[in-house]
């Protein structure tokens, strides 16, 4: 087995939502192991994980700092503001003469770089992470793509057979059951049945399935049954923020909607709002009143006399 290639032998296959942590824990620390944890959580992953540029960037701004050289000193004792003058004679001093004819004062010699720090600076180029190549990446997607395989069992397997990368199938693997691995257990069913919400635009009829299915498995696991007030209660919390409104008309004074006429209520919204957009598509947004008044101003100007 190559060293990349995570192993399956320790793994106890993924049936369904019963023992989806536990895979999922599994799988994500046998990957992140094997550097290949990448192609299930990056889309278009180019090999190259976060841990190893947040290193590279480190050690590229360290050397930075480490290169910035010092201003060169001035001469011990040397005050460039101040000039001692001796008192000077009348007659012409010789070593004054040839010191005038001699060039000017040669500049200090610039810091000269330690060697160490060239060969740490080279160090540091060569250590960046540089992205496998083509052929190597689509074998390290195709390795971790028979792992996941290897970890499922034949109901799984079959929810995925038509997706073609890895993180693909991870992904809808972890759609599929993330939140149904709660639903046996009482200390968690009821915040996901609480997280459970119907946004606009997306089908009721796969939404009361999805919460109705949480709400039955509510029951079987508090080894309770919910009363009409509790179930209209969730329904209500999981309509959309902008529904409120209407939701406090249909309640009325009411210390509650029952159940089935909320869900008729819901139900009747969605198909006139369905049927808005579909109006809105086929002849386009209906003019308002002030904008057929400035048609109507505008016309009289451009007609011919």
């Amino acid at each position: 087995m190559s060293p990349s290639q995570a192993s399956t032998d320790d793994f106890s296959r993924l049936t369904g939502s019963r023992n989806f942590d536990v895979w999922k824990t599994r799988v994500t620390t046998s990957l992140d192991g094997k550097h290949l944890l990448g192609f299930v959580t990056k889309k278009d992953y180019n090999g190259v994980s976060e841990d190893e540029e947040d290193e590279d960037s480190s050690g590229s701004s360290e050397m930075s700092d480490v290169e910035a050289s010092p201003k060169p000193a001035t001469a011990a004792g040397y005050d460039s503001q101040t000039v001692a003058y001796e008192p000077s004679s009348d007659d012409d001093d010789p070593a004054s003469e040839e010191g005038a004819k001699s060039g000017p004062a040669t500049k200090p010699p610039s810091p000269i770089r330690p060697f160490t720090q060239r060969k740490s600076r080279r160090r540091v180029e060569n250590e960046m992470p540089v992205p496998p190549s083509s052929r190597r990446l689509r074998r390290m997607e195709a390795q971790t793509k028979a792992f996941l395989m290897k970890t499922m069992d034949d109901t799984p397997i079959r929810l995925v057979k038509n997706l073609t990368s890895a993180y693909d199938i991870f992904q809808a693997i972890c759609k599929k059951y993330e939140g149904a691995a709660f639903l046996g257990d009482p200390y968690f069913i009821q915040h996901f049945l609480m997280e459970t919400k119907y946004e606009e635009g997306s089908d009721v009829n796969e939404f009361f399935l999805v919460l109705e299915d949480a709400m039955r498995a509510t029951s079987k696991a508090t080894e309770s049954v919910l009363t009409d007030g509790q179930k209209s209660l969730y329904l209500f919390h999981s309509t959309p923020a902008s529904w409120k409104d209407d939701l406090r008309i249909w309640k009325g004074n009411r210390k509650y909607i029952p159940y089935d006429e909320l869900k008729m209520s819901i139900e009747d919204k969605v198909r006139k709002m369905e049927a808005q957009t579909r109006y809105s598509l086929a002849k386009g947004t209906p003019e308002s009143r002030h904008t057929k008044d400035e048609r109507a101003l505008v016309a009289p100007s451009h007609s011919t006399p």
